[in-house]
């Protein structure tokens, strides 16, 4: 790893900026950005987020903006828990990729936190469109649908979560969904999901939690 990052530290050094940039072609550019967006997702596997953003801020510099590396150091600010500056770049990304489902989803995830459902749906929506076979879109989808009352469109995602493979133990000391369990639009819905396709002991979890 040390070796591969001196390496892409001697390229990015090089270069001076954007000018610079476009007298490479554009493949080779490309080719950079998915090694650096690599290097910049291992760094973050590790915790080392700091060095994640300064990676990616410098290739930036050097070859202007790439969706993969902005969402790298998006992702950074994400796991730190700055939200407001993993929006911004989450946006940029998305932006230049519309169909970026990695930026979409988190950016989803942020927005949803913040109570934007509909800006969060819109997100949400393209995922699904781009990845319907995963569960975890799915179960956004549902989530927003239980927080505006609407139990037809809740059942039908929490159908498609279970058809994409979703264990039901991930919404387990999920705040959202023990909210959801004890609401009475929603609660009737989940509990006889549970029942039917799930463990009904996870209702009672969700309606139940164990104090902090």
């Amino acid at each position: 790893m040390r070796a591969a990052l001196v390496g892409l530290a001697l390229v990015l050094g090089g270069m001076s900026g954007p000018a610079a940039a476009t007298r490479d072609p554009p493949p080779y550019r490309e080719s950079l950005a998915a090694q650096v967006a690599g290097e910049a997702g291992a760094l973050n596997a590790q915790g080392r987020h700091a060095d994640a953003r300064r990676l990616c801020r410098r290739f930036t510099r050097a070859f202007g903006p790439f969706p993969i590396v902005l969402y790298e150091e998006a992702y950074a600010w994400n796991l730190e828990g700055r939200l407001d500056e993993a929006l911004e770049l989450y946006s940029r990304a998305i932006e230049l990729d519309p169909e970026l489902v990695t930026a979409r989803y988190d950016r989803a995830e942020i927005l949803l936190m913040r109570g934007d459902l509909d800006a969060a749906e819109a997100d949400l929506q393209v995922v699904a469109r781009l990845r319907p076979d995963h569960w975890a879109v799915h179960l956004r989808l549902a989530e927003i649908a239980g927080r505006r009352g609407d139990v037809q469109a809740l059942e039908a995602q929490l159908l498609d979560t279970i058809r994409s493979g979703m264990d039901w133990g991930v919404l387990v000391g999920d705040p959202a969904w023990e909210r959801l369990a004890a609401d009475d639009k929603a609660g009737p819905v989940l509990k006889r999901l549970l029942h039917v396709y799930g463990d009904p002991a996870i209702y009672d979890q969700l309606l139940h939690p164990p104090a902090e």
